[in-house]
């Protein structure tokens, strides 16, 4: 079970200021305005694609979620509707998928208001089981008083919050080009993370479930020194610790050995098997096996690599995702925003 992939639909009509997706022949690019943000294979919009790569890397399940630059950024007012038809893209490729496909939605953060409403219909949509939100969701840390209407709302509905860097250019002093990838997703998560251990909002909201990409960035390592820095007293410190505890994180580390570390941070059963699918040159089947890998090196044990293929993903997306074996797809083609609006969506709960 795959917690962290990625999905972009093609819009008939798309607006060319904000992100979309341009496809020519086989090759697809992300364009915002007449910039290229990125080169996309067809598993980025292509069920059929995205279902056949799951099927050689063995994968039954994946939760597909937005693309990272288009949960925020956006001009006043235009986040709402852009979101919307997204999020209904996805609903809609989860649809065709047979079950395979699962959907962490995405809810415009520059009004907590505006991000509760979203909320609220997601939760009346088939294969709906989370929110992706960024790592300063609305310019707001995650520890922001303003978040707490949006964390019990997540809470009530039983939704899963999965936390993606976004700040990795404000991250780094580096002008070099792989600065903000290498370093500064990792410091951005961390912080991020840092914010939420140190508020006590997991205390707070004790059912809800929040996961962080990529190891949960440095926060593993640098945890130790965060802990000497705040902590006076046991019980400071063991809250701190169970505060730590209560996070969750997946894999996409690329060392095994490195797994060792996460289960002592957060506790094996806590681990979320991650690809950010399909971004990587890495096979998706190498990095689907990151977990056996760890079990040959001792970081890990074999029944914490049972755990981290599938009931540690089915605990964190909570009964909403309704896990079960996959039936066989339909044939179908890509996901547009235009076949959405002709009858592959139900406009309201109450008709699915």
């Amino acid at each position: 079970m795959d917690v962290h992939s990625h999905f972009m639909a093609l819009q008939s009509e798309p607006d060319r200021e904000l992100p979309h997706l341009v496809v020519e022949s086989s090759t697809g690019r992300v364009m915002i305005g007449d910039d290229v943000f990125r080169t996309v294979p067809p598993e980025l919009w292509d069920i059929d694609a995205r279902l056949a790569a799951m099927e050689q890397a063995g994968i039954a399940h994946q939760v597909i979620s937005p693309m990272p630059v288009t949960l925020e950024g956006f001009p006043a007012g235009v986040m709402p509707a852009y979101l919307r038809n997204q999020n209904d893209a996805l609903v809609a490729a989860a649809r065709r998928s047979g079950g395979r496909l699962l959907v962490f939605g995405a809810v415009p953060m520059d009004t907590v208001t505006g991000a509760i409403e979203e909320l609220d219909r997601l939760a009346g949509l088939p294969g709906v089981v989370g929110v992706e939100i960024s790592t300063l969701p609305g310019g707001r840390e995650l520890d922001d008083p303003d978040l707490l209407p949006f964390y019990a709302s997540a809470q009530h509905h039983d939704f899963a919050l999965f936390v993606h860097p976004t700040q990795q250019q404000r991250a780094v002093r580096g002008r070099a080009k792989p600065y903000p990838f290498a370093i500064g997703m990792h410091t951005d998560t961390a912080l991020a993370a840092s914010a939420l251990v140190l508020s006590g909002i997991p205390e707070q909201f004790p059912d809800l479930r929040v996961g962080f990409a990529h190891g949960c960035g440095s926060l593993p390592w640098t945890y130790p020194r965060l802990r000497m820095a705040v902590a006076v007293d046991d019980h400071q410190i063991d809250r701190l610790d169970a505060m730590l505890a209560k996070l969750w994180c997946d894999t996409l580390v690329f060392e095994p050995e490195l797994l060792e570390l996460l289960a002592q941070r957060f506790g094996t059963e806590h681990l979320l098997l991650g690809s950010d699918y399909p971004f990587y040159r890495t096979p998706l089947a190498e990095l689907m096996a990151i977990g056996a890998r760890a079990a040959e090196a001792g970081a890990i044990t074999a029944d914490a690599v049972a755990a981290l293929s599938f009931s540690n993903a089915a605990a964190f997306l909570g009964q909403r995702s309704n896990l079960r074996l996959p039936s066989r797809p339909p044939n179908g083609d890509a996901v547009t925003v235009a076949s959405i609006h002709d009858g592959d969506l139900p406009a309201h709960a109450a008709d699915t």
